[in-house]
């Protein structure tokens, strides 16, 4: 049996720990639809509603914000530089830096967008299945 190195524990750590905040828009809105103690109505719509709502923030921000930003730093900015004008240089480093890191800032993102739509959510969960069914 092969022992594992310090660096394959932290590795291991932090695959389980981005695997988790992948699956918190799906996890942490069951918790809160199951724990209470008078009975949210519709659960299951909850749970998907606010899955739903953050998963789609976080690609609203990439298609709106991310994605223009790398097209730019990708295919405008090499030939205003080649043709000596201003590129926003600043610019083209952040999206180069985001690009390169995005993937660790998603799930703290998504986790943020999580809590931030649990919480509005199910504070009008009741009233929203209320006039659902009138």
């Amino acid at each position: 049996m092969v022992a594992m190195s310090d660096s394959g524990y932290w590795l291991m750590l932090f695959v389980m720990f981005y695997g988790l905040m992948a699956w918190m828009p799906i996890l942490w809105p069951t918790w809160i639809a199951w724990r209470h103690r008078r009975r949210m109505p519709r659960r299951a719509w909850f749970v998907g509603t606010v899955a739903s709502l953050s998963y789609g923030v976080l690609m609203l921000l990439f298609f709106a914000v991310v994605l223009p930003l790398e097209l730019y730093a990708t295919h405008v900015a090499p030939v205003r530089q080649d043709s000596g004008h201003a590129y926003a240089s600043p610019l083209v480093a952040g999206a180069w830096f985001f690009g390169g890191y995005a993937w660790l800032i998603a799930p703290l993102l998504l986790l943020a967008v999580t809590f931030f739509v649990t919480h509005r959510l199910a504070a009008r969960w009741p009233g929203i299945c209320e006039a659902l069914r009138s």
